[in-house]
C-alpha cells in the first residue's frame, strides 16, 4: 500500500522550481491528469493499493449541489475506485482529556461495493477504531440491540450500562459478539 498524505500538500515541479510571484494555473490538476492514466495500469498489474488523503475545499457561490471539492481537478475522482468522505462529529473525553474522535464516514463513490452507504466509528488515539462500539451503534440502529436510558440489551438480556461498559462486555464475551455480528449481517443481507 502506498499512501499520499496529502494531495493538497503535493506541489508540481513548476511550483517547486518557480519563484513565489510566479503564477501557475491548476498545476496539480495537469499533473494528475497526465500521471494517473500511466500510473493506474501499473497499480492494477502489481496489485497495490494507493490511498490518497485530501482535505475538502469549498466551492464559491454554490447554491445547489455539493459545495465540496477535492484537490487535483477531476482526474483523481475519475480514477478512484472508492472515495470516502470522513467528518468528525464529536470528540470523546476521559478525565477531561480528549481520547477519541467520533467520525461519520460516507462512501461518495464505490465501485467495489454498493455506493452511498454511511457509517459511524470512534477512533481512539493510539488504538484505532473501537469495533465493538461500531457494532453496538449499528445493531441499535437496526433494532437488534435495544437501548433503554443508558442500558443496552441484546436478545432480551442486559449486556451493559453505557457505551463504554457495553463495548468492554463484548470484548470479553466473544460468543455474544459473534452472535450480534451474525444478526447484523442477516439483517443487512450480507
Amino acid at each position: 500500500m502506498f499512501v499520499l498524505d496529502s494531495m493538497n500538500a503535493a506541489i508540481s515541479k513548476a511550483q517547486y522550481d518557480g519563484k513565489y510571484e510566479d503564477k501557475h494555473y491548476a498545476p496539480q490538476a495537469r499533473v494528475y491528469s497526465q500521471l494517473l492514466p500511466k500510473l493506474m495500469p501499473k497499480i492494477h498489474q502489481e496489485d497495490v493499493a494507493l490511498l490518497w488523503i485530501s482535505q475538502i475545499r469549498k466551492k464559491m457561490n454554490v447554491q445547489y449541489g455539493d459545495p465540496d471539492e477535492l484537490a487535483g481537478g477531476n482526474a483523481p475522482k475519475f480514477y478512484a475506485s472508492v472515495i470516502l468522505k470522513v467528518a468528525r462529529i464529536s470528540s470523546g473525553k476521559k478525565d477531561g482529556e480528549r481520547v477519541s474522535n467520533k467520525l461519520k464516514i460516507e462512501a461518495v463513490k464505490n465501485q467495489i461495493a454498493p455506493p452511498f452507504k454511511k457509517a459511524e466509528a470512534e477512533i481512539f488515539y493510539g488504538q484505532g477504531i473501537d469495533k465493538e462500539r461500531s457494532l453496538i451503534w449499528t445493531a441499535e440502529k437496526l433494532g437488534i440491540v435495544k437501548k433503554t436510558g443508558s442500558s443496552f440489551a441484546f436478545e432480551g438480556n442486559k449486556i451493559g450500562r453505557g457505551i463504554e461498559a457495553t463495548s468492554l462486555f463484548l470484548k470479553e464475551h466473544e460468543k455474544i459478539r459473534e452472535m450480534m455480528v451474525k444478526a447484523v449481517k442477516e439483517e443487512c443481507k450480507w
